[in-house]
């Protein structure tokens, strides 16, 4: 959410932690929030193209769709100007904008990389990511946790990138998100975080993480961390998906005993592998968890 840091850790910057953003003016959430909305976003000058794909069929019309990334700056509903350093931005134009909201699906992954002699090895972590929301019903701090990937190709541990309440799945700016909309035209955005920071007065990495022992131990003597984010983000209009966003997000530091280089430690991504598909749907593994998470769900049909 935007603004939301969690108390435990130090960071010589603020770490933007939210999870969704909204395309459409079409908002299931049934409740006012009670913190402060995105009423505006402005991209800055230094955004750059990522990925782009014009007039594709889109339901009952046809659409375009452009993803950039880069610095932007967002006004809130109680009129503060919150600066993001590099977020990623979907701008969908379409004359069925109002009939349409964004479904995003995310799996994490984390790779240590560990000294066995004198021969560096990769290990992926087991555990949960653990991800603050707040709630739009009472604007109280919750916590979300789901699987770490270890094999995204055989079995990526999706989950829906929206707070974790009620029976909507969606993207909205009613839900403390980055949207804005002046249809035809939208714009979605997502700052992530890799959930990992350090205590600024010791450079201790600390991380937003549920591992056990063994795990913790691998954490513990890394000398490099990588942690990546995937994203599918699906444009779904009255119920049914017309384009998949697909991309990537990969933050890497190096680690000395426990501690990291606070000048090199950034929170900003890699972005990668981005790519545009017109008419993809959910796979199977996203229907269930969608269904599982939002049990009686309505966004997607």
């Amino acid at each position: 959410m935007l603004g939301k840091i969690r108390p435990l850790y130090l960071f010589t910057i603020v770490i933007v932690v939210w999870v969704c953003g909204a395309v459409a003016n079409v908002c299931l959430a049934e409740d006012k929030p009670k913190f402060p909305t995105v009423q505006s976003i402005t991209p800055g000058e230094k955004q750059s193209d990522l990925a782009s794909k014009e007039d594709f069929d889109c339901g009952e019309t046809k659409g375009s769709i452009k993803v950039k990334h880069g610095p932007i700056s967002v006004k809130l509903s109680n009129g503060k100007v919150q600066n993001i350093p590099d977020a990623i931005t979907i701008t969908y134009t379409g004359k069925n904008c109002p009939d349409c909201v964004w479904v995003q699906f995310i799996w994490r992954k984390v790779i240590v990389t560990v000294k066995d002699g004198t021969t560096d090895v990769d290990k992926t972590l087991t555990g949960k990511a653990v991800v603050p929301y707040a709630d739009p019903t009472n604007g109280q701090e919750k916590d979300y946790s789901y699987d770490l990937t270890t094999d995204e190709k055989k079995e990526p541990k999706w989950n829906v990138d929206s707070p974790h309440y009620g029976k909507d799945p969606t993207f909205s700016a009613n839900k403390g998100c980055l949207q804005v909309s002046n249809c035809p035209t939208s714009l979605v955005g997502d700052a992530p975080t890799p959930l990992f920071g350090y205590n600024r007065r010791t450079s201790e990495l600390l991380d937003s993480y549920t591992l056990d022992d063994t795990n913790k131990k691998i954490l513990k003597e890394a000398t490099k961390v990588r942690a990546l984010l995937h994203a599918d983000t699906f444009l779904v209009c009255k119920g049914k998906p017309c384009a998949r966003v697909s991309w990537n997000a990969t933050w890497t530091f190096d680690v000395s005993n426990g501690k990291v280089n606070q000048s090199k430690f950034s929170v900003t991504p890699a972005y990668s592998d981005v790519s545009i598909d017109p008419g993809a749907k959910l796979t199977g593994e996203q229907t269930t968890a969608l269904n599982d998470q939002f049990k009686g769900q309505q966004a997607v049909q």
